[in-house]
């Protein structure tokens, strides 16, 4: 037709357009909604386009955005041009004011490529069905996401707000309702509309939403400026704005496209594994106040609203950037474990390559589960949402293409026969799943219902297209996939407080009514450790059985704000597995497996819930030995160990538990899986991140294995107990020993007061005839049982010679030595009969140590002399232990914490040498660590758990 009888249409302000026909459809293309931002727009928000007097042609459509071309011969050809902020329109024959339904479609493309003019999204068959439909674009690459210094982010975003702005303004002079719009959009735009979705700016601009794969991941700010240098080094540019925009456009577009197709150069650039693309929308604190589907959560708590909602994504999503390229056979088990460590999943099992495994598991974190997820938030907050899933497998690339993403675009538009529509689809699609499909998605616009029932909590449906017949399936009847019977990592927190019964639910989803107990008896055995801190019983007790499962919780728990105290044997006398009120306990106690023995080298990996004997039992069947040994060996775990780097009574040969880790692996509060897991002893490859979460007591994270260095198994033991005339001999004798005894596992001295009170309780009899001011207990650990007898039976015969060891008892069975232990061992009786106790594990110097005992008894005996005041150590470490009781809880345990800590401080030493600080030294830890020392534990407590959800208010206040 001639422009005499071509449509046209007349603006709110005046102006007008010209537009064409086709098959009796009104066809506008190319109308421009803002200025072109460049020149001084240039990285700027949209401006609109100002009024016009007259009628403008709009009969062909203006440039897409700036963007690298698909084909890969087109290798100096950008597609583009800077007048791209416009939007195209298919409208049915009908009257300005006539009230039809609007759709607003938002183009995919990763945030770099991608435009509407494209004939796979042509609207005319939705206008057929009686809706207007639009088709908008914005700014891609650099230009609308990249993070530039004094520039807004979110450019492209700004520009989709600004193209529904126009659409508000004037979609009625082609007949359409603004308060009828439905947008949708496929993956990054899908992706971007749920960004919109959670910000104020977005309201009342439309009021259903259809979500295609949404691709909802988000950058930090951080995040942003890692990818901003990335470009500008890839592009040989200064990172700036300035540079930027003097950079010609096909050096930056070059850029973007080799980091978005290369995923090892985003990763040599800083860039994480789990982002396919270099740029996404950037979490500002401004125009995208906090991810999606939390900010979604929030706008939708403070401005109630009836949006409606459909959402789904396709079966083989993934299969998209790998089948075609062939990359799926190239990619590694190393590309596999990238991704699984940094995004905190489990690995796959039962895939048959690591191509297969990483492309099903990367089809359900970025697009499976935020579409599941949104759904979910929809159902809570909006009302019931729709939910479907694409599974018809295309036959193209061999029939390997399958249920890609962006297979449903042309089933969805009706457009089969279009280049991009074969090129997903092939020549032989099934047009009756197109246009089953179409119809859905035009019913929905147009009556907010696309034919099946929405799914709800109570009865979760998903609609399946996987043919022309229908097919409706309840996700009660089928397993969840592994990523879906856990919360990804990304998923962000309600804000909102939640009872315990809603707790509960959310993680019997990801660990199963079995390991989720709220009955009285378990409550109450998970109440509080060996501490005199106040027995408080947890929430709930949950009990994961794999670190994948601990993971999973601590990620329900950081998204619902819940409080964890992590719980392993409860043998800890700092009170730092004790419960708060509010709080979960997370016991270990199944994650209780000994997984893997080095038997060459003397390593062994092990799950954190082993107990320390059953451990050491184990390698002691092969041959080995785990030497640390503590007298709550039979109960307590080496996760606990580690978590307070036990020392025990054999530190003087093997060193603390940090000597014999080699590597931890930790659930992050966030409930991603950081793997330090390291079987090497001469590692030097960068910061060793292992001791962070040793001796941090769970405030960071969650150990749940470790693999730990073994010693050869002694075929000898040796003990002797000998009674001392002094301290100062026994310092004399340790060294003297030391010296002549490379054997010498253990040196442990105890005061006279200390043996006498053991003996009482233990009921043996006296191991001296006359007491004597100091004794020590002495063992070996050797390789020739004569051999080391001799050489402990000449050093103490020397000893005894020469007036340090004033008699002394050489073990002759291993029952002797036994019973020698019994008196050192007696500990956890004493424990029990001096109840309310004080009890200390401090470290002093052994220059200051008996100077020590002797003030701080003098004066706990000046001011309690009816109670017993003990004294006993590891002294060839420093560790001595203190221990008095029983006194009365009217505040003495108090005045003497602060008269021992004090003494401490005062000595040199260290308020706490085994055990911890937990909650019952947290006060007196200024004694020990400089203020700028605390500062630099909260700096940290802030980077791994900023929500500080995990061990809350354990050794230090997080602010």
């Amino acid at each position: 037709m001639n422009a005499k009888h071509a449509p046209e249409v007349r603006l709110a302000h005046g102006g007008g357009l010209r537009g064409a026909w086709l098959d009796g459809v009104r066809v506008f293309k190319g109308v421009r909604y803002a200025q072109p931002p460049f020149g001084a727009l240039r990285f700027e928000a949209p401006v609109p386009v100002p009024a016009w007097a007259g009628v403008r042609d709009a009969s062909s459509f203006g440039p897409v955005a700036f963007q690298w071309p698909r084909d890969p011969q087109a290798q100096d050809d950008p597609r583009g041009g800077e007048d791209a902020l416009r939007l195209n329109i298919w409208a049915p024959d009908a009257p300005p004011g006539a009230h039809l339904p609007v759709m607003v479609w938002v183009h995919g493309g990763g945030f770099f490529r991608g435009g509407a003019s494209d004939p796979l999204y042509d609207g005319a068959s939705f206008a057929r069905q009686g809706v207007v439909f639009v088709s908008i674009q914005y700014r891609l690459g650099v230009d609308g996401f990249a993070h530039l210094p004094s520039a807004p982010d979110n450019r492209g975003l700004l520009d989709q707000l600004a193209a529904l702005q126009w659409v508000q303004a004037f979609i009625s002079a082609w007949g359409g309702d603004p308060e009828r719009v439905t947008v949708f959009g496929q993956s990054a735009g899908a992706g971007a509309l749920a960004c919109l979705m959670g910000m104020p700016a977005s309201r009342g601009l439309f009021h259903r939403a259809i979500l295609q794969s949404p691709s909802i991941a988000c950058q930090s700010v951080d995040e942003a400026i890692v990818a901003f240098r990335a470009i500008a080094s890839v592009a040989g540019i200064e990172p700036t704005r300035l540079a930027m925009a003097a950079a010609p456009i096909t050096v930056l577009l070059q850029a973007v496209h080799a980091l978005a197709s290369d995923p090892r150069l985003r990763k040599a650039h800083g860039m994480s594994a789990r982002n396919l693309f270099p740029l996404r929308p950037v979490v500002d604190g401004r125009i995208l106040r906090t991810e999606p589907l939390q900010a979604m959560a929030d706008e939708w708590t403070a401005a109630p609203r009836r949006l409606q909602i459909l959402v789904g994504s396709n079966a083989q999503e993934m299969r998209l950037y790998y089948v075609p390229t062939d990359a799926l056979s190239r990619l590694t088990a190393t590309d596999l474990e990238d991704f699984v460590r940094e995004a905190g999943l489990p690995m796959p099992a039962g895939q048959e390559s690591p191509g297969a495994a990483l492309c099903a598991l990367q089809s359900e974190y970025f697009y499976s589960t935020p579409a599941r997820r949104i759904a979910e938030l929809a159902d809570a907050h909006l009302g019931p949402a729709y939910r479907y899933l694409f599974s018809w497998r295309s036959p193209q690339c061999g029939g390997r293409l399958g249920a890609a993403h962006g297979v449903e675009l042309p089933f969805v538009f009706a457009n089969l026969h279009t280049p991009m529509g074969r090129e997903f689809a092939g020549a032989a699609a099934p047009g009756e799943l197109a246009r089953e499909m179409h119809e859905a998605w035009a019913r929905f616009a147009k009556e907010g219902d696309p034919g099946w029932p929405a799914h709800t909590s109570a009865r979760p449906w998903t609609r399946t297209f996987d043919g022309p017949s229908r097919k409706l399936a309840s996700a009660h009847s089928q397993p969840m996939s592994p990523i879906e019977s856990r919360e990804a990592v990304f998923m962000s927190r309600q804000n909102t407080a939640l009872s315990v019964e809603e707790v509960r639910e959310a993680l019997v989803g990801v660990l199963g009514e079995s390991r989720v107990l709220q009955d009285p008896g378990r409550l109450e055995a998970h109440s509080g450790d060996w501490s005199e801190a106040k027995r408080v019983r947890p929430s709930l007790v949950i009990c994961p059985r794999t670190p994948q499962e601990v993971a999973s919780a601590l990620a329900v728990c950081s998204r619902l704000g819940q409080q964890v105290v992590v719980q392993g044997g409860l043998t800890g006398l700092a009170g730092g597995a004790t419960p708060c009120n509010g709080e979960i306990a997370l016991s270990l106690a199944r994650l209780n497996a000994v997984e893997d023995l080095d038997e060459v080298a003397g390593t062994v990996r092990v799950q954190a819930g082993v107990v320390l004997e059953e451990l050491q039992q184990w390698v002691e069947k092969r041959d080995w030995t785990f030497p640390l040994d503590l007298g709550a060996r039979g109960s307590c775990h080496v996760g606990g160990n580690a978590a307070t780097n036990a020392g025990g009574n054999r530190v003087i040969r093997f060193g603390t538990m940090r000597e014999r880790v080699l590597g931890l692996e930790v659930a992050l509060p966030d409930g991603r899986l950081l793997s330090m897991l390291n079987r090497v002893t001469k590692n030097t490859t960068g910061i060793d991140l292992k001791h962070l979460f040793i001796g941090s007591e769970g405030t960071l994270g969650v150990i749940t294995r470790l693999d730990l260095k073994l010693s050869p198994k002694p075929t000898s033991s040796s003990t002797a107990l000998c009674a001392l005339p002094s301290f100062e001999a026994a310092t004399q004798l340790v060294r003297d020993l030391q010296r002549a005894l490379p054997a010498l596992s253990a040196f442990e001295v105890m005061w006279s007061d200390y043996l006498a009170a053991a003996t009482q309780i233990t009921s043996l009899r006296r191991p001296f005839e006359e007491d004597h001011p100091v004794y020590v207990l002495i063992e070996t650990l050797g390789a020739d049982d004569l051999a080391d007898r001799e050489a402990l039976e000449r050093a103490l015969g020397q000893a005894l010679d020469s007036g340090l060891v004033a008699d002394v008892i050489v073990a002759q069975s291993v029952e002797d030595s036994r019973r020698l232990w019994t008196y050192r061992e007696a500990v956890g009786e004493l424990l029990g009969a001096l109840k309310p106790f004080a009890a200390f594990d401090v470290g002093i110097p052994m220059s200051r140590m008996q100077e020590f005992v002797e003030q701080v008894g003098r004066d706990l005996r000046q001011l309690f002399p009816d109670q017993k005041h003990l004294f006993f150590g590891h002294i060839g470490d420093g560790n001595l232990h203190v221990l008095s009781g029983p006194h009365s809880a009217n505040g003495s345990l108090h005045e003497i914490e602060k008269m021992v800590y004090l003494a401490t401080e005062r000595a040199g030493g260290c308020i706490s040498a085994e055990h911890g600080i937990g909650v019952v030294k947290k006060e007196f830890l200024p004694h020990s660590r400089t203020g700028e020392e605390l500062d630099a534990m909260r700096s940290l407590k802030l980077l791994f758990d900023p929500a500080n959800i995990l061990n809350a208010g354990r050794v230090f206040d997080a602010a």
